[in-house]
């Protein structure tokens, strides 16, 4: 993991973003407060059917109102309350757009997803990563300088810290005391922080803030096994992370895209028909400005932009480069299925966008002019299968070198190259596991009925594994009902009896 890295803390992202949007006309408040007096003011968002407080000013707060609070109790604590509603997907693309204004300090940045959190002036934050640039702007310290200098003559909040590793860095810029913003690798000082310095799971949080935990040091001295099995093993991988010995999985902002076109209209379209006609001719022409550039489209997204500057993004994403048209047509269209529209408003700028593209050389073809690479028709059944579906619900199964059952296999996209790994010869396995591990008679199985067909299969846990670390071996049988029905049963403690209310069934053969 390359580093050091700079973190900026936009303490109030969503309150100031807000506020420029209404100085530029693309807001407008829900209620107006008392002439001449300032009133104090809050951005609502729904949550489970209510609007609730997403951010509040200093005028809401000194009224004791605060995030998460619903609107209706807010205005019975402050009749006077201003409201308006809070845009999350402008403040996401928002966010994004200011991440790749920052690559002006570091080619890497990444747009972090704290911006979900609800903070008092609804907070987010960016990483940048400084590896071989820290020298460009006269060091460590003359870079934040700058850095928070620039940001605030744009109207922002911020707090800028930099450490070798990125999950510190966002810990001090959030969390941390003092001038003091340059930190070394397992810094002492991270100790003092709090809990919530580890982004860990709510759950985990509650569950320790009750046991009176309420820094990092009381945590950080606690045996890590220990941690894992009472909490699972995400505390623990926080703690590497902090301390920089596991890396934390970013994903940077696109830095620009690679092509485009766009089309403006004098006058808002709203026919779906029309709209495709003009995204359909963009795409065409994209097509040829790949073909002589020897490059293939891995990911697109068309923007549509409405009269009053608000954009739609269609995004569509692909298992393998390409540029042949007929193919990238029907995604086109299968995409543009989702599109709603009212009819009043229309759009008056439509662009097609290719965010990503790969060298693609090109492609031998039949007396036809079809392609002889018979090998790309699965790639673009997939395509078409994960717009229509999701990309999440069109997946293989590919093997992995683990005898536990449920880490022996993992999910992958079906347009993915398969990986060399081939499936281990193994005694039968169920095709569908069970992840409650019920006991046999709460799915109607009873002892007399029961036959074993194979087994006893041993597994052993994976040792070298921190939360494997204490747990015992497991027993495997194969049983077969009378009405042939096979389960996969299991003994999760070996060194118990045999007796029936020791096993539990971990799979379905049917």
């Amino acid at each position: 993991m390359s580093g050091p890295w700079l973190s900026i803390w936009l303490r109030h992202w969503s309150l100031e973003l807000w506020q420029r949007r209404r100085r530029t006309g693309k807001a407008s408040l829900a209620l107006e407060g008392t002439p001449g007096e300032p009133a104090p003011f809050v951005l609502v968002a729904p949550e489970a059917g209510m609007p609730v407080l997403r951010a509040v000013d200093a005028g809401a707060r000194a009224a004791g109102l605060r995030p998460g609070m619903r609107l209706a109790d807010a205005y019975g604590l402050c009749p006077a309350l201003v409201s308006a509603e809070a845009d999350l997907q402008v403040e996401r693309e928002g966010l994004e757009a200011l991440a790749r204004w920052c690559q002006r300090w570091s080619p890497i940045v990444v747009a972090d997803a704290a911006i979900e959190a609800r903070e008092e002036g609804g907070g987010a934050s960016l990483l940048l990563d400084m590896a071989g640039c820290l020298h460009l702007f006269g060091g460590a310290r003359a870079l934040l300088w700058q850095v928070q200098d620039v940001l605030a003559r744009r109207g922002l909040t911020t707090r800028v810290a930099l450490a070798a590793d990125p999950l510190a860095a966002w810990a001090w810029a959030r969390f941390g005391a003092g001038d003091r913003r340059i930190l070394k690798t397992a810094d002492p000082r991270l100790q003092h922080l709090p809990l919530a310095a580890l982004r860990l799971q709510p759950r985990t949080g509650r569950a320790l803030h009750r046991l009176g935990f309420h820094r990092l040091a009381q945590v950080m001295a606690m045996p890590r096994a220990a941690l894992a099995r009472r909490y699972g093993a995400d505390i623990v991988h926080r703690l590497d992370q902090l301390e920089g010995r596991r890396p934390w999985p970013l994903r940077p902002v696109a830095e620009t895209f690679a092509l485009a076109e766009a089309r403006n209209f004098a006058q808002p379209i709203g026919r779906t028909e029309d709209i495709e006609a003009v995204a359909l001719g963009l795409l065409e022409l994209l097509c040829q400005r790949l073909e002589h550039a020897e490059q293939g489209a891995l990911r697109l997204v068309l923007v549509l932009t409405r009269p009053h500057g608000q954009a739609k993004r269609l995004e569509i994403g692909l298992g393998r480069p390409t540029r042949e048209l007929a193919h990238l047509r029907r995604l086109l269209r299968l995409r543009l299925e989702d599109l709603l529209l009212r009819s009043e408003e229309g759009i008056e700028r439509l662009e097609l966008q290719i965010m990503e593209m790969m060298p693609l050389k090109p492609a031998q073809t039949g007396g036809t002019g079809e392609s002889v690479d018979r090998s790309a028709d699965l790639a673009r059944l997939a395509d078409q299968l994960e717009l229509r579906l999701g990309a999440d619900r069109v997946v293989r199964l590919e093997p992995v070198a683990s005898h536990v059952p449920e880490r022996a296999v993992r999910q992958r996209r079906l347009a993915e190259p398969a990986t060399a790994t081939a499936w281990p010869p193994l005694s039968p396995r169920p095709l569908r596991l069970l992840a409650a591990r019920p006991r046999p008679e709460a799915l109607g199985l009873r002892p007399e009925e029961v036959g074993i067909l194979e087994g006893p299969e041993r597994i052993l846990p994976e040792w070298w594994r921190p939360e494997d670390a204490t747990a015992p071996p497991r027993d495997y049988v194969v049983a077969i009902l009378r009405d042939g029905r096979r389960f996969w049963l299991c003994r999760e403690d070996a060194s118990q009896s045999l007796a029936w209310g020791g096993w539990v069934v971990h799979g379905r053969f049917d």
